[in-house]
């Protein structure tokens, strides 16, 4: 699975998804290019996490390494 090209795109899809929440309730006025392009090992571990357990999975056993 985690070798599916589908499966990495959906990782990086949500990851950015994750950013942008992350950056709406961050509670700052303004961000700086680096704050719109980055995206944090948090933000990639709940999209690991989401994407696993909406295929019925548990993500506990995968780890995202920081």
């Amino acid at each position: 699975m985690a070798g599916n090209g589908r499966f990495v795109r959906n990782v990086v899809e949500r990851s950015e998804e994750e950013r942008e929440h992350r950056l709406d309730n961050s509670g700052a006025e303004e961000f700086s290019d680096d704050d719109l392009m980055t995206v944090t090992v948090e933000d990639v571990r709940a999209s690991v996490e989401a994407i696993v357990a909406g295929l019925g999975l548990s993500a506990s056993g995968a780890s995202v390494k920081k």
